[in-house]
């Protein structure tokens, strides 16, 4: 065996682990998100850090923001819906620049506005496009998401369901 193919699968040992330490940090951001139990201290302190100043949030119903509108956002969804979310896959990937990435998170949004009588699965992709801050050998990734956006679909007549049971 040649001394570069070693460097080679050392290279990308270190980079899978890098990967998986991402997947764990998004995979925690997406339960923080999309539970809406979780208080808005803790989303200040455990997910704002993770937002550029120039985050695009998208979703079926609007997009724009910064990290200002971001934060009154996330606030706000969770003083108005009662969500969980079932994470089904989530996937990290790396852009050629070794710079930027990208994850892809697919689950269910479980909205609970009366659970009691129903809970509405609300089948979502997210997407969350982001930059390294620091390089992939480090222990614990830092990175900040410059693009968050929700997949999800809904018909007119589930829309208006939904708006009935969350008012």
């Amino acid at each position: 065996m040649s001394d570069n193919y070693g460097y080679r699968s050392n290279r990308q040992t270190n980079e899978n682990e890098f990967i998986h330490r991402l997947e764990r940090q998004f995979h925690t951001i997406t339960q923080l998100l999309y539970t809406t139990s979780v208080p808005s201290a803790q989303l200040e302190r455990q997910v704002l850090p993770y937002i550029a100043d120039d985050v695009v949030f998208k979703d079926p119903w609007q997009e724009g923001g910064n990290k200002k509108l971001y934060s009154i956002g996330m606030k706000g969804f969770h003083n108005m819906f009662y969500f969980t979310f079932d994470t089904y896959q989530l996937n990290v990937k790396l852009n050629e620049d070794g710079k930027t990435g990208r994850c892809i998170v697919d689950g269910i949004m479980n909205l609970q506005q009366f659970s009691w009588i129903y809970t509405y699965p609300l089948r979502s992709i997210f997407v969350y496009d982001f930059r390294l801050l620091n390089q992939n050998t480090s222990d614990e990734p830092q990175f900040e998401i410059f693009r968050h956006e929700e997949m999800w679909f809904v018909t007119k007549t589930q829309t208006k369901l939904i708006l009935f049971v969350c008012v």
